[in-house]
């Protein structure tokens, strides 16, 4: 058993390729031309700007999250854990 799936894109693309064929041979040689020059600049432009962004500098992003004063802050242990701290501490030292 052949598969079908395979034909199917293959008489897709043959009609395809075949309208396309049909559509080119209609134009004049002045039409050709244009054509093939004017997809040769748009391939250059595409290309020169493709090697262009390896010189340019890198923008610069925008965070998602903003510095500020908070985040940026060193980080402080909380003062519950130090009046605990302070009460073990007292208490070894009355023991000790």
């Amino acid at each position: 058993m052949a598969r079908k799936g395979n034909h199917l894109l293959a008489r897709h693309y043959l009609r395809l390729h075949l309208w396309l064929r049909h559509r080119c041979e209609k134009l004049t040689i002045r039409q050709r031309k244009e054509i093939v020059y004017g997809l040769s600049i748009v391939y250059l432009i595409c290309s020169l700007w493709m090697i262009a962004q390896f010189f340019l500098p890198p923008k610069e992003e925008k965070l998602p999250i903003p510095k500020g004063t908070i985040i940026d802050s060193n980080i402080y242990t909380d003062s519950v854990f130090i009046q605990l701290y302070q009460r073990y501490s007292t208490n070894s030292n009355e023991n000790g």
